[in-house]
């Protein structure tokens, strides 16, 4: 029998961090399951590197309750979690014609990133930069996607331009940072005490401290806010809006119920009565997007802060941890 970590290997089954049912992450199970097929079209990797995310949270607990028809039910849809991967081709499938056993790819699936190995659509794995690790690759998933339809579509941010990001240093908020700088824009970036150091690494222009300083009762006026955390009412949002500023709120909520959706309808009405513009940001993973990502990756514009890595076993401790926020940066996997 081959190694588990030759191409082509013969090995059958596979270690997974597996969810069962809805509840806790740290109840999550890691065991050996049968290794993925290969479809027409897809290619067989072997995991390096996978990034966690809050989407792999609320796919575990299954919340909030109104998003059950994706999540799942009564059970999780997605056996094993994890989107965003790294690795190395190991097997393709019919049909594939962009890779060969052996190549360093990344890109998203969906579902089954936390294992061993994933099977992944062609269409979704990019050459990984040769200079660009594992780790780094992995990250520029679920959060890098966000972070660029937020900086380019919603903020539609131009050279000169000024963006506040709320949550400078969570998994988009850092790659928010960095792509507007990377756009020509002036940044503020909000985030605790203890990750000033961090945003400025990031390129932020300037830091505001949350626990000294309350960005919505400054004079200085913006021409986009980007609220990872939503921490702050719209009204006291607003007031340190440009007269047309856009908000762009990202991603979902942990409410157990309705999720986003109340902030979403109040974002609406307000949109209806003023010239500032209301989003609610959700990143979509596309191929197009992630060529723009490989490019950035390549030549420097994103730098993926890794705040730890981890073993698979460690996983649904880590799971926890994103689940009450404040996480620097990235979590990573090694399977």
């Amino acid at each position: 029998m081959n190694s588990p970590d030759t191409p082509g290997s013969c090995v059958t089954t596979m270690r997974a961090v597996v969810a069962e049912r809805f509840g806790s992450p740290s109840t999550l199970a890691v065991r050996p399951v049968a290794l993925p097929r290969l479809a027409e079209g897809h290619v067989r990797v072997r995991v390096r590197a996978v990034s966690l995310n809050p989407a792999d949270w609320h796919g575990v607990v299954g919340r909030p309750f109104i998003a059950r028809p994706s999540l799942g039910l009564r059970s999780p849809k997605r056996l094993v979690p994890g989107t965003d991967i790294a690795g190395t081709v190991d097997e393709i499938g019919p049909g594939v014609t962009s890779f060969a056993p052996g190549d360093e790819v990344f890109g998203f699936v969906s579902g089954g990133g936390c294992a061993e190995y994933a099977s992944v659509p062609e269409a979704t794995l990019a050459p990984k930069p040769a200079a660009v690790s594992f780790d780094a690759a992995a990250c520029a998933g679920v959060a890098a996607f966000t972070a660029l339809q937020a900086v380019r579509d919603v903020a539609r941010l131009d050279a000169g331009k000024h963006v506040l990001v709320n949550g400078a240093t969570g998994g988009v908020g850092h790659f928010a940072v960095q792509i507007a700088k990377s756009m020509g824009g002036e940044v503020t970036a909000v985030c605790s005490t203890a990750h000033v150091d961090a945003a400025r690494s990031l390129g932020a222009d300037h830091v505001i401290d949350y626990s000294t300083i309350d960005f919505t009762t400054g004079s200085t006026r913006y021409d986009a806010i980007l609220d990872s955390p939503g921490n702050r009412s719209l009204r006291d949002c607003r007031r340190v809006l440009e007269p047309d500023g856009v908000y762009g709120l990202i991603g979902g909520s942990k409410a157990p119920v309705l999720g986003p959706i109340p902030r979403l309808v109040a974002a609406r009405l307000l949109g209806l009565v003023s010239s500032q513009r209301f989003a609610l940001v959700f990143g979509r993973e596309t191929p197009q997007d992630l060529d723009v990502l490989r490019a950035m990756l390549d030549d420097g514009s994103i730098r993926p802060m890794v705040s730890r890595t981890m073993s698979l076993d460690e996983v649904p401790s880590a799971l926890v941890e994103i689940g009450h926020g404040h996480t620097l940066g990235k979590l990573v996997a090694h399977p």
